[in-house]
């Protein structure tokens, strides 16, 4: 059967169809790139670009303005899918402007130059024609349509963005003020943000995290190195997966993602010989979680599976509230700066809670306050306080989360020598003394300068010797929560728990740090709390003795 129509009008019949489904020119294979190999094929989308493709047609039926946050392993194709795309609706769809910006020029022109292959190798029938056509720009001289690189973006209108490398950008917030003002909020708009990772605490991961917590319009699509079917490698010799060792363990990543031998081995090449044996570097170029994406610019103190396992069973806090004046105000929904996840039980017990105080600031860019209420017996966090403080404010609240939770013992940190709010500890400890001469404060153990005798003083004193035993007792803490299960309740802190890393002075010394951008306000309280916990007497019922000699003793006791 022939048809009837004339050439032009299957060109016109065809160019509409493809202004109505972008998708098409793809499908019917109209557009061809350049495989590593130096081959010139069609693009034939694989599993993650069809699943790409998929997701952005339904937010496009769906009439929602597309913005996606795109973190991503190496070599899975997204940005030469993304300019497939980008050419597919310019080419063939009236007035649209769009704009690729990347780290570097360089890379800005190498996507771009996907574009112009995508034009030279069109179906001369179907090609729009243009009237611009060089290194930074196509203009399209039928439909006012065009694709521009390599600028911020400060002027005009764009209705498709591709940013590529975004977390390696040096100004990343002042180009994306600069281009995102330019994309109207409406249906038929694009913006599409990929990079792979490059740290904590950038304009990406930022972004990133919103996304992922349904913070604002921006959607989370993460792309697992696993999901691209080349990264797999033929076994010369039997491998059995490590449970511990060089490559980390391996029989997690088997069972977790369900991978094959073949994807293990290439997992085990990947390590050895394109990330210099460096598990955490391989993490971030090929990661198989959002958490590996983002490595800082140290090593994790802490496992990342076992934290992100933690994180899956965390509790949200049956109340959440505020202290006003001597009491406690409580409610079911999830305002306030007091979390509650237990609370104290009815029968009085000695020695039972303690509450572990960091101490920050009110000024811009102080750190937080932060405490926290330990069950001594179950080992659980029952409540906790995060927020800004005055220092007379902070004192009332522990004072009256104390009373509350039986007298429960008060260890405020101070830390003369080392911290720029030390200030504000010795005044929190000076004003509780003062104030509250009844508290329950924690005294550390210290040898007097002068007569060399054994004494005591209020506060626990954070320097490199009680750091050290933070640190030791959070690692214990956390490499024991697969056999213990304790319920560990706080999202907040184990979110500081995986941006806390180990680095080098300039003197060559140990330090553990937040990464830059984060704080550390959670990890120091609630370290401090395992190592008083562990100093204070055994707990035991008031109307009893004291004669319960271990914490499983007294666990035993209440069950």
């Amino acid at each position: 059967m022939t048809s009837n129509l004339s050439v032009d009008d299957l060109r016109t019949a065809t160019r509409n169809l493809y202004a109505r489904d972008w998708r098409k020119p793809i499908q019917k294979g109209k557009v061809k790139i350049k495989t590593k190999d130096m081959r010139l094929i069609p693009l034939v989308p694989n599993e993650v670009q069809t699943r790409l493709m998929a997701h952005i047609w339904d937010m496009e039926q769906q009439g929602k303005p597309v913005r996606l946050m795109i973190p991503k392993a190496r070599q899975h194709g997204i940005s030469t899918l993304t300019e497939a795309i980008i050419y597919c609706k310019t080419a063939f769809t009236p007035n649209i402007n769009a704009i690729i910006v990347a780290d570097k020029s360089e890379h800005a022109a190498n996507i771009f130059e996907m574009s112009k292959l995508i034009h030279d190798k069109m179906n001369p029938v179907i090609r729009t024609e243009t009237h611009r056509r060089n290194a930074f720009e196509i203009a399209f001289s039928e439909n006012q349509s065009k694709i521009e690189i390599g600028t911020t973006g400060r002027s005009g209108t764009y209705h498709l963005f591709h940013s590529s490398e975004t977390a390696y950008y040096t100004d990343a917030e002042n180009v994306m003020l600069g281009v995102l003002q330019t994309v109207p909020n409406l249906p038929g708009t694009m913006v599409i943000m990929e990079s792979t990772g490059n740290g904590i605490g950038n304009y990406f991961y930022n972004r990133c995290m919103d996304a992922q917590a349904g913070r604002g319009d921006y959607q989370l699509f993460f792309i697992p190195w696993f999901e691209n079917p080349e990264y797999s490698l033929p076994l010369d010799k039997p491998l059995v997966p490590q449970f511990n060792g060089e490559f980390g363990d391996e029989c997690y990543y088997r069972d977790e993602y369900h991978l094959t031998l073949e994807q293990l081995n290439w997992r085990r090449y990947a390590i050895t010989s394109l990330c210099g044996g460096d598990i955490h570097k391989f993490m971030q170029e090929y990661p198989a979680t959002l958490d590996e994406c983002f490595q800082g610019s140290g090593y994790p103190v802490f496992d990342q599976q076992i934290l992100s396992a933690m994180e899956k069973h965390a509790l949200a806090p049956i109340a959440t509230g505020h202290i006003e004046g001597n009491e406690i105000v409580l409610s079911e929904d999830d305002r306030g700066w007091l979390k509650v996840w237990q609370y104290p039980v009815e029968e009085e017990w000695h020695h039972r809670y303690c509450i572990s105080a960091d101490t920050g600031g009110t000024w811009e860019g102080a750190d937080y306050d932060s405490a926290y209420v330990r069950d001594r017996v179950t080992g659980e966090t029952v409540a906790a306080i995060h927020g800004h403080f005055d220092a007379y404010e902070y004192v009332e609240y522990l004072y009256v989360l104390s009373q509350w939770y039986h007298n429960a013992m008060i260890a405020i940190e101070i830390n003369v020598a080392e911290s720029e709010t030390d200030e504000f500890g010795n005044t929190v400890v000076d004003l509780m003394l003062r104030q509250h001469p009844d508290a329950n404060v924690y005294r550390r153990k210290v040898i007097d300068d002068q007569s060399k005798r054994e004494t005591t003083r209020v506060g626990f004193h954070t320097n490199r010797s009680t750091k050290q035993s933070i640190v030791d007792h959070l690692r214990q803490f956390v490499n024991e929560w697969p056999l213990k299960q304790q319920q560990f309740n706080d999202r907040g802190l184990v979110d500081e728990l995986k941006t806390y890393i180990v680095t080098q002075t300039k003197t060559g010394k140990t330090s553990w740090n937040a990464v830059e951008g984060k704080k550390d306000d959670r990890v120091m309280s609630f370290g401090i709390g395992l190592v008083v916990a562990e100093t204070m007497p055994m707990p035991y019922l008031k109307k009893e003795q004291p004669k319960t000699q271990t914490t499983e003793d007294a666990l035993e006791a209440i069950l």
